[in-house]
């Protein structure tokens, strides 16, 4: 009987490294922000939509379209008019935030808490721009009396 030389196997490409990919990481990673006219866009709708509705949280425009605090920055950075809305927001935000204070709508420690980490109030005044002289202090040197057995040397 002769032997048939058949092969079994079939080709098989090698196999490549398989790196991990997160689920969103084009929605974070990928600069979705990057000219003027979609950063202007989105600002013109940070406006419109923040200051229409009853929100006090700012952040809750930005996490349902997965804008990161890190990309927020890169705007401001790179527009100046996505950094006045962006401020004027954040002026609305605190004035929402008092009046929630002044009205019982919410817990007022958490209220408190906020206006202090959000928009910077702080319960001491702030320092004047006076300083007092810092104190100077001279030292004179040591007379010694004629009885002291240092003094004969």
């Amino acid at each position: 009987m002769a032997k048939t030389n058949l092969s079994t196997k079939k080709y098989t490409p090698k196999k490549k490294a398989i790196v991990p990919r997160g689920k969103y990481e084009a929605e974070f990673v990928r600069p979705r922000f990057d000219n003027e006219v979609t950063i202007r866009a989105l600002a013109d709708e940070l406006l419109q939509e923040y200051s229409e509705s009853d929100e006090i949280w700012l952040q809750d425009f930005f996490i349902p379209r997965k804008i990161t605090r890190k990309q927020i920055m890169q705007m401001r950075n790179k527009s100046e008019y996505f950094a006045e809305v962006y401020s004027l927001c954040k002026d609305i935000q605190e004035s929402r935030l008092f009046h929630a204070g002044l009205d019982n709508k919410g817990n007022i420690q958490q209220i408190i808490f906020a206006l202090k980490n959000v928009s910077m109030w702080r319960n001491e005044p702030p320092a004047s721009a006076e300083e007092p002289a810092p104190a100077t202090v001279v030292l004179k040197p040591k007379q010694l009396a004629e009885s002291d057995d240092n003094a004969k040397d």
